[in-house]
């Protein structure tokens, strides 16, 4: 009997790195998706004097319309 593993040590280093990449991609999206709401929920706690511009008054879309006018897209 051999003590040589039944996977070459090739790959279990693509498959880590595969991992890391995969893990890297979703930090990224995610990342991505929850920068715009943080920005407006910081926006709402400090500027409470303003607040009215970025009120919702019942619609949720509202505050990402000077958001996106003020800070473009990214």
């Amino acid at each position: 009997m051999s003590d040589v593993p039944s996977t070459s040590h090739f790959t279990q280093i693509s498959q880590l790195a595969k991992g890391f990449g995969v893990g890297g991609v979703a930090t990224v999206i995610s990342k991505t998706s929850v920068a715009p709401v943080d920005r407006v929920k910081l926006i709402l706690q400090v500027k409470s004097a303003g607040a009215s511009r970025w009120a919702t008054n019942g619609s949720r879309r509202r505050p990402f319309g000077p958001l996106h006018r003020d800070g473009g897209l990214l």
